[in-house]
């Protein structure tokens, strides 16, 4: 999770840098996707298939997943369906079931990091497999 953690924000951090750099890049969002590494226009929804890891809790809820490509991700919980919230309450019931999540890149008021970031957060969660 460190890791993961650590790239997203070197990513934001990046980002952030180029922007000041070149004036008429602000508008674009750098944001690391699940399919080939493209760029996520802010605000925009994505699916990714995944097994499920957990959710991990420190200042935020997070969502954690491993990608089929063995790429571990995390998303934070802000403003769910249903269909997360039931996993926040019992999330060790899940663990290692394949899903498919809805997600999208926005940015975000988070005090504990100084302000308006940008992050990725899940919106819902389909679970793969057997009923």
């Amino acid at each position: 999770m460190m890791k993961t953690l650590a790239l997203y924000l070197a990513v934001v951090f990046s980002s952030l840098a180029c922007a000041q750099a070149q004036p008429n890049a602000a508008s674009q969002s750098a944001v690391v996707m699940d399919k080939g590494d493209a760029t996520a226009k802010k605000g925009s929804i994505k699916t990714l298939e995944g097994t499920f890891l957990g959710i991990e809790q420190g200042d935020y809820f997070h969502w954690n997943m491993k990608t089929a490509s063995g790429e571990e991700r995390s998303f934070f919980i802000m403003k769910p369906d249903a269909s997360v919230d039931k996993i926040v309450d019992k999330p060790e019931s899940f663990i290692g079931k394949k899903c498919r999540i809805t997600w999208k890149a926005s940015t975000e008021n988070i005090p504990e990091a100084g302000g308006k970031m940008e992050i990725e957060q899940i919106l819902s969660v389909e679970w793969l497999g057997k009923k």
